[in-house]
């Protein structure tokens, strides 16, 4: 069960590193300012 969970934290820590990236590289290639 606990690696499961931790497994499932990882997997949505990733997730969100990669969301954050893009967003980060779509701001830098296109400014909203």
């Amino acid at each position: 069960m606990e690696a499961t969970e931790q497994k499932m934290a990882k997997r949505m820590q990733n997730h969100f590193y990669e969301m954050t990236e893009s967003k980060e590289y779509q701001v830098r290639k296109f400014p909203n300012y």
